[in-house]
């Protein structure tokens, strides 16, 4: 069975200064940064191992690559839980 390749993530100049912008304000939750963080990683290229540089799975990467990818920076945020 082959392997499905990482989701491409190209980003203008004004995405890459927004996402930038992020992990240095006060008042962005950790989980965000983590989310930006692979995003950045991502557009730089990099693999799905992007997972072992941010401490998460690689599952975690593919989601937020994959919502970054459909709905940009939106994407990014979290969705309702239910119950």
């Amino acid at each position: 069975m082959p392997v499905p390749r990482a989701r491409q993530i190209v980003l203008t100049a004004a995405e890459r200064r927004r996402l930038k912008q992020l992990p240095h304000s006060r008042t962005t939750p950790f989980q965000q940064v983590v989310r930006v963080r692979i995003v950045l990683d991502a557009a730089h290229g990099y693999s799905n191992n992007i997972a072992r540089r941010q401490g998460v799975v690689v599952d975690t990467v593919r989601l937020w690559r994959g919502r970054y990818a459909d709905e940009g920076l939106a994407g990014l945020a979290d969705r309702p839980r239910h119950r």
